[in-house]
């Protein structure tokens, strides 16, 4: 009985170290940008926070709501 004690222990050593081996770490997440509409950029952040971005002829602005970004790029062409 003693052999198998000392054998069930050795057996979850070998074990405990072949998980650790295998464990990945988490892919951290990119800042990703996409293009919904003409002239607006949506920025999803890490952090799952999204802004959108508005160009028009060289002027820039931001907002954290699409409508609004849509409202704004009506300005910047009128």
């Amino acid at each position: 009985m003693a052999n198998k004690a000392k054998s069930s222990k050795a057996a979850s050593k070998v074990t405990a170290k072949v998980t650790s081996k295998n464990r990945k770490a988490a892919k951290k997440m990119a800042t990703t940008y996409e293009t919904p509409v003409s002239n607006i950029q949506k920025i999803t952040y890490a952090s799952g926070r999204v802004s959108y971005r508005v160009r028009v002829a060289g002027e820039s602005q931001s907002t954290t709501s699409l409508k609004k970004a849509r409202e704004i790029k009506k300005e910047l062409f009128a």
